[in-house]
């Protein structure tokens, strides 16, 4: 970001007199200083999409209020302590489908707002498996994933947003694919290295293979997201309608706090060209080349510890900075 910052001809500042801030998200009285000319790296309010139970209820709340096939990107999932009866009345519902499927693994577990993959577990039964008052966020396993060479993985997918009001999203057309350092199998949850896709997690594996050329973007654990739809297209597959599902997804996320954040922009910032913001979407294939969401990141990590990865990420924040 800061080399980015510096190609564009800004200058580093500690005073309030600047002209873009990019770090963490406002306070309320600080939005409502800005000045017209001050653009900031966060809209008031994306926090309902950065936390896991968050984002779960606004994609549930969608669903109730524009019917049950309106969003069908996010797994079933479900916040507890608050919803354990209905977790345990889905388990009744489709425990059979996993027994028939030879899978050992029903639901994935993850902290409300965790991150690197730290606090996930992974289990067959909830009813013994997770205790009664348990906080966390608890979604049906994606056990039918798309392979890539018998490999689970996930995607990146960049996206920018320039204003709520009206609503304008820009997808970068290039972004990551994290793999899994282990060959897939659904019949046993051992070994995160075969289940989990993040990034910090895999790396840590003494056979994870690092990217050493950003021009080859189909290397190692980490590839271009161009290098993906290549691999799928000389494979015959329907590259586009795979794209325009995520488009859709993507659209539909964001129109879930649509309301709460043009509210928070009324309340609290003086213009509405004040607030641009980057996120990072997750998601992950099944065999039948559906596209889920795994979650947004509002805090993203934009650190370059590849060749591949330092020339998709200036070629975003530059071209992020170019909007703005």
């Amino acid at each position: 970001v800061r080399n980015a910052f510096r190609r564009a001809g800004f200058l580093p500042t500690s005073s309030n007199n600047f002209n873009v801030l990019w770090g963490k998200p406002l306070k309320i009285a600080e939005y409502k200083e800005l000045c017209e000319y001050q653009k900031v790296n966060h809209f008031p309010g994306t926090y309902l999409l950065g936390r896991k139970d968050n984002l779960a209820r606004v994609c549930n709340k969608f669903r109730r209020v524009f019917g049950s096939d309106s969003f069908q990107y996010l797994p079933k999932t479900f916040v507890l302590p608050g919803e354990r009866t209905e977790l345990l009345q889905d388990y009744e519902e489709w425990k059979g489908k996993l027994k028939k499927n030879d899978c050992d693994i029903s639901y994935i577990v993850k902290p409300p707002a965790g991150c690197r993959g730290i606090g996930i577990r992974l289990i067959s039964d909830p009813n013994t498996q997770i205790k009664e008052k348990a906080v966390c966020v608890v979604s049906r396993y994606i056990s039918d994933p798309f392979l890539i060479n018998e490999t689970k993985f996930d995607l990146r997918i960049y996206v920018a947003i320039t204003s709520f009001n009206p609503l304008r999203v820009y997808v970068h057309e290039n972004g990551l694919a994290r793999f899994c350092t282990v060959k897939y199998s659904r019949k046993t949850r051992k070994n995160r290295f075969r289940h989990l896709t993040n990034y910090s997690l895999n790396k840590q594996n003494p056979n994870f293979v690092k990217n050493t050329n950003a021009s080859v973007d189909d290397e190692g654990h980490k590839w271009g997201l161009k290098a993906v739809w290549k691999w799928m297209r000389e494979r015959q597959m329907d590259v586009s309608t795979v794209m325009g599902k995520i488009d859709d997804l993507i659209l539909k996320t964001l129109l879930s706090i649509e309301v709460q954040i043009n509210t928070n922009m009324q309340l609290a910032v003086p213009c509405r060209n004040n607030c641009f913001e980057l996120f990072g979407f997750d998601v992950m294939l099944d065999s039948n080349l559906h596209p889920w969401l795994i979650e947004v990141n509002t805090a993203l990590s934009l650190a370059s510890d590849s060749p591949l990865d330092k020339s998709i990420k200036n070629q975003l924040v530059t071209e992020v900075l170019n909007m703005v």
